[in-house]
């Protein structure tokens, strides 16, 4: 299998409107056990005809088995949800059978015809890993990995739908464990891009929105955003300037939808120093850009104050101890300083305005209650 496009209809193309309709009709009254075990059976099936395994009960049609499996696939895609860990087990492992790795991907394209948001979600809690663990180097491999992806991606609501449905049930679309994979292959080091890079290049910018997407209860985005921040500091200092950049800007992202990330901040500020520097300094460059969204907030200005104070602090405390990490030590002093002043002169910037409205106020009702004096 070459092209997806070419085999995603297949054999379903080939069904008549009222034979569909009447299996579509029997495949509803059947139990969700039994078309979920049908599923897995044609899984293992699929393998062993492959690696040239036959039994004494094989089906009257081979082609029967697909028709059926597509049909399954496309009007009770759900049931596809509980296989899914399935296929993560050491007996089902496709790293264990890439020879089947077409007939994965073929079943997941069936769902992701009539449900983008399970197309995606497939895709990247079991085929992404594998891009990364086994297939980095197999182009034809990843390369049928890829196509999944851009032929869900390539739907013209497809932005709309994956937003919406960003996170459901509990659940993230796309989870965070794979959005970690993701962005070392799509921000790889210079010497490690390979082919397959701008194909990453081109799908993150909507999986990075959908993997980033706020979740609707306020204690659980503060719990997401603090484990990105955490996701992001570590990828910012593995010497890669591309990823580090991005893990950067997430970074920044996260204090901006989070403040308190601060406070998770200044815990970790000294075990992360060379991803804080990298984080100060772009609080310092692009000030203009973040400024607003980090001091939107007498709030926000306060927490974010209090941990400028307290990393000047620890950077005191670094300084006196001398040792490898003097330099970042009198770098993340600078900024930190810097950021506390550009704080205070907003504030006293604020305090100015709300000084010039309070005299406004004062003289038009002077204006006022003279008129009406005078009346």
């Amino acid at each position: 299998m070459n092209n997806l496009r070419d085999v995603i209809d297949l054999p379903f193309r080939h069904v008549p409107e009222p034979v569909y309709k009447t299996v579509e009709y029997w495949i509803e009254k059947v139990e969700e056990k039994s078309v979920s075990n049908f599923i897995k059976w044609s899984f293992e099936w699929t393998r062993n005809r492959l690696a040239g395994i036959y039994t004494n009960t094989e089906p009257n049609s081979q082609l029967g088995v697909f028709v059926a499996l597509s049909i399954i696939l496309r009007s009770r895609y759900l049931v596809l949800c509980p296989i899914l860990p399935v296929l993560r087990q050491r007996y089902y492992h496709l790293e264990r059978s890439p020879e089947m790795l077409q007939f994965t991907v073929w079943m997941m394209a069936q769902v992701a015809q009539v449900d983008l948001c399970l197309g995606l979600y497939s895709w990247a809690s079991i085929l992404l890993p594998l891009v990364r663990d086994k297939f980095l180097c197999n182009p034809r491999s990843t390369d049928l990995i890829m196509q999944l992806i851009e032929n869900v991606l390539s739907n013209p609501n497809a932005r709309a739908i994956l937003l919406t449905n960003a996170v459901r049930e509990n659940e993230r679309l796309f989870p965070i464990p794979s959005f970690e994979i993701l962005l070392p292959l799509t921000f790889p080091a210079s010497f490690e891009s390979v082919n397959v890079t701008e194909r990453f290049v081109a799908v993150y910018p909507l999986l990075k929105e959908v993997a980033l997407a706020d979740e609707p209860d306020m204690e659980k985005m503060k719990e997401f955003t603090q484990c990105v921040f955490d996701l992001s500091l570590k990828f910012a200092e593995q010497g890669n300037p591309v990823l580090a950049n991005e893990a950067t800007s997430i970074a920044i992202w996260c204090l901006t939808k989070n403040v308190y990330c601060c406070n998770h901040w200044d815990r970790v500020y000294m075990d992360n120093l060379e991803a804080s520097v990298a984080l100060l300094q772009n609080l310092v460059d692009e000030w203009k850009d973040h400024s607003l969204k980090l001091s939107s907030s007498p709030r926000d200005t306060r927490i974010l104050n209090l941990t400028m104070k307290n990393f000047v602090l620890k950077n005191e405390r670094g300084l006196a101890g001398g040792g490898a990490s003097t330099f970042l030590y009198e770098e993340a002093d600078k900024y930190c300083k810097e950021i506390s002043r550009r704080l205070s002169r907003g504030n006293g910037f604020l305090k100015g305005c709300g000084a010039m409205i309070l005299v406004a106020v004062v003289a038009a009702a002077s204006v006022v209650l003279s008129s009406s004096l005078l009346d």
